[in-house]
Order: structure tokens, then C-alpha cells, then sequence
């Protein structure tokens, strides 16, 4: 059981939430299409992708509008009794930064605070960066980590990587859209595949967590996860390039939601999950229509699989996804809708811009 008094406390995706992280959004400048950005967005390339020329800055209109749309968000939590915290605008605007290791980049947002941070229990284990731009990212979640640190939390920090080119393992890539892979560059300050690995590649259910690793970089991740949380059982897979939550989301015991084109039969999902309830979506409840801008847009058509569990029956959904809505409903759940415009030219919705801090309950076994 955790601290009373510690402020950090989440086992599981669907334990009644009571303080959550809400990401924000600044003037975004897109890095140089260099070999992490290449790699890490591998899954979502298609042709007409505009990304590609450097140091492109995202019109003001999908800034301005993703942070309107937050700041429903957080209103509607509000509303729900759960406290929001924010990140520190410690950037507010394109930031570049160099490296002595031969790359820049911009600062990016900490808008999409699930992915280089995993909460399991009263820690916080801050996660190796799999993209250049996000180096720095999690420095604007220091503040409130240092709180709950003082609160009686414990904080984790893996080694930052030195990212050269020859640091990323592309196997992956190479495996599923080889034109995508790209060549690396050689350089002196190589050292070999380094550890990088997202949060947002995991999924809390109690004493088990699901890990989808694919490559080397994800593996040396895991490693260090399972070392770090040697009570945990980890449980992997490969259904990605690197995030999961698009793909496969926990919505309460017993029940999981994922995306059918990518999971069309159970047995592709862990032993454990082969026996749940699985919700499998489709192209039919896909809305296609309530996204546009597919040259700038960073995330698949998939997106509105990343919701947001409140508690075992509510769960957070894009107002626009009618139709997802409705296979919810059907399922016993009870959708909260929330505009969310911009989910894919942001790269995100609304797991990936929380960070769950607190969760009502303890670490349950829900498998034995």
C-alpha cells in the first residue's frame, strides 16, 4: 500500500483517477528531417507528407486551437473532481539547442506528457528519449515532480542517450517499410545501439505490464524497466514502431480496447488478454471525416483509440468519433466526449497529453 501522504499513486489504466498531468502546446518548429524523427514516425508515413522539409513551423491556427482544446479538457476533468496539473512554460516558443555529439534541434512542447514518463506505484520513472527534439521535454515537468518527490514519491531518471546516428537500431523499419529506413551517418562519438524506450510503450494492469518492444533500443529499454520494477510482470510484444496506445488501450478489468486492422485476432495479444473482453475497432468506426490536413498529420487515422479511462465505466473520447462513441456505448461503457481538433497534426489525444499521477486503489492481481 502507498504513503497516505505521498501525492504519486497509479497501478492500472482504469482505477478511479483523482490528479492527472495535462500537456500544453506552444509555437511548434519541426525539426530537420534527420534519423530519429525518420524512425520513431516510420508506422505513420505516407505519401504527401509534408514534414519532410526542415525547420517548418506548424501554422499558428493548430497551436492556437490545441490549446483551447486543452484547456476544455482540463475544465471538464475539473468538473469530474479530478485535480489538473500543467506543465511549466520553461521554453514558451521554438528553443534551439545544440549537442557536441553533431545535431540540434528545437525544444519541443511537453504536450504528449505520457510518452517519455511511466508511473507505476509511488514512482516516476522518467524514460530515455527516442526522438532528438524531445532531449529536454520532461524539464518542463520538473517542478511538479520535485513536489511530488518532496510529497514521498520516488524519481527515476534513465541515462539520457548521446543519439548519433548509429545509435538507433532501424531493424524494425527495415522490416516493415524499408524505404523509410534511410542510412546512418558514422561519426567519432559513436558508441552503438543505445537504450531508448517510450512510457507510452507500456500499459499498467496492477502487478503486470504490457511492453511493446521493437528493436534493440527498445529492448536495452526493458531491461532496464524490469530491473527498476523487479515486482512487476512484464509481458511483450511487438504490434509497433514504438507507442502502443494507438493500437491497444486497457479500459477496465476484463476489458480492452484495440485496433482491428492492426489486431485482427486475439492471439496476436499476450496469453493474459487472449481471454478479455477485446473491443475491436474497425475501419467502419474510424472517422475519417473529423480529421483532415493528412500532409502535416503525425498520427494515424487510429487515433481516437487513445482515450482515457476516469474509472471502469467512463472514459474520455473525441466528441468528433460518433461512431467510437457509439461502439463504447454498446459495450457497457459511458464515453465522455471532449473536443479534440488536432489529434494527429499534434501526434496525440487524450492518452498520450496525461500523465495519470494518482489513481484511486492498490496494485491488484487481476490475472491469478
Amino acid at each position: 500500500m502507498s504513503d497516505p501522504e505521498c501525492l504519486v499513486s497509479s497501478y492500472t489504466e482504469w482505477q478511479p483517477l483523482e490528479e492527472v498531468i495535462i500537456g500544453h502546446v506552444f509555437q511548434i518548429r519541426t525539426p530537420v528531417f534527420d534519423r530519429s524523427f525518420q524512425l520513431f514516425f516510420s508506422d505513420n508515413f505516407h505519401d504527401g507528407y509534408f514534414f519532410s522539409d526542415p525547420e517548418f513551423d506548424l501554422p499558428n491556427r493548430f497551436v492556437e486551437e490545441g490549446q483551447e482544446d486543452l484547456e476544455e479538457f482540463s475544465q471538464i476533468l475539473s468538473d469530474f473532481g479530478i485535480k489538473v496539473r500543467r506543465p511549466t512554460n520553461i521554453f514558451d516558443g521554438p528553443t534551439l539547442f545544440s549537442t557536441p555529439y553533431g545535431w540540434k534541434g528545437y525544444a519541443s512542447p511537453a504536450l504528449n506528457v505520457r510518452d517519455q514518463c511511466l508511473i507505476y506505484g509511488n514512482t516516476i520513472l522518467e524514460t530515455p528519449p527516442l526522438v532528438r527534439t524531445r532531449f529536454y521535454e520532461n524539464d518542463q515537468l520538473k517542478p511538479l515532480f520535485y513536489e511530488y518527490l518532496k510529497s514521498g514519491a520516488n524519481w527515476i531518471s534513465a541515462p539520457r542517450p548521446i543519439m548519433t546516428d548509429n545509435s538507433f537500431d532501424d531493424s524494425y523499419v527495415r522490416r516493415t517499410s524499408p524505404k523509410n529506413a534511410g542510412e546512418a551517418v558514422s561519426t567519432v562519438h559513436d558508441i552503438g545501439v543505445e537504450m531508448m524506450i517510450d512510457g507510452a510503450q507500456c500499459m499498467r494492469l496492477g502487478k503486470d505490464i504490457i511492453i511493446n518492444v521493437a528493436n534493440k533500443n527498445h529492448e536495452l529499454g526493458f531491461k532496464w524497466l524490469k530491473r527498476n520494477l523487479p515486482d512487476v510482470r512484464f509481458h511483450k510484444i511487438c504490434i509497433a514502431d514504438s507507442h502502443i496506445d494507438g493500437r491497444l488501450v486497457p479500459l477496465a478489468p476484463g476489458k480492452l480496447l484495440v485496433d482491428g486492422r492492426r489486431i485482427p485476432s486475439n492471439d496476436m495479444l499476450p496469453p493474459l488478454l487472449q481471454t478479455w473482453d477485446v473491443i475491436r475497432v474497425t475501419e467502419q468506426e474510424l472517422s475519417k471525416e473529423a480529421y483532415q490536413y493528412e500532409d502535416i498529420s503525425l498520427a494515424s487515422i487510429a487515433i481516437d483509440i487513445n482515450v482515457l479511462s476516469l474509472d471502469e465505466k467512463h472514459v474520455v473520447v473525441n466528441k468528433a468519433a460518433t461512431r467510437m462513441i457509439k461502439l463504447l456505448e454498446k459495450n457497457g461503457m459511458i464515453p465522455v466526449p471532449v473536443r479534440f481538433r488536432h489529434g494527429r497534426v499534434l501526434g496525440g489525444a487524450f492518452h498520450c497529453v496525461t500523465l495519470d499521477v494518482r489513481r484511486r486503489g492498490d496494485c491488484e492481481d487481476y490475472f491469478t
